[in-house]
């Protein structure tokens, strides 16, 4: 696995979202349910929904905390996305980001091991189908999913 701090993650970000205008997002994906076939889900904000992204976001969040990385972002969001193999089922990305202006960003790159610790707490977890992590800097990307 090419490890999320490598330039060459940062690079073909950087290609991806230069060479094409219409593309302002580029992700990762770090873990997939095995025979899982995904595709778009009706998702509404439920609170079951709501639930399951409490349940992811505080894996991360502790998991940031527990390690002393937490202060050295600043701003983690873990997103919901109806792309998953059933309804009741998602995918979570994570986008966590650094910056000194809040102008201008550049995706976390955390220490593999964390991030591994990371996947392994949300793959496990009953209703999850694929983890991603947003590899996007700002700009063309916002802090944010619209």
């Amino acid at each position: 696995m090419v490890e999320l701090g490598s330039h060459q993650l940062d690079a073909a970000s950087i290609q991806i979202t230069n060479a094409a205008s219409f593309i302002n997002r580029t992700i990762i994906c770090l873990y997939q349910k095995a025979g899982a076939e995904l595709r778009l889900q009706k998702g509404y904000c439920t609170k079951d929904r709501l639930d399951q992204l409490r349940e992811v976001d505080d894996i991360v969040l502790t998991a940031l905390h527990k390690s002393g990385d937490y202060n050295k972002i600043f701003q983690h969001l873990t997103i919901d996305l109806p792309y998953a193999s059933a309804p009741g089922r998602a995918s979570f990305v994570l986008r966590p980001v650094v910056s000194e202006d809040v102008m201008t960003a550049r995706f976390a790159q955390l220490p593999q091991e964390l991030v591994k610790e990371i996947v392994q707490k949300i793959a496990a977890l009953d209703f999850v189908d694929a983890i991603y992590y947003d590899l996007t800097n700002k700009p063309p990307a916002t802090f944010g999913w619209e």
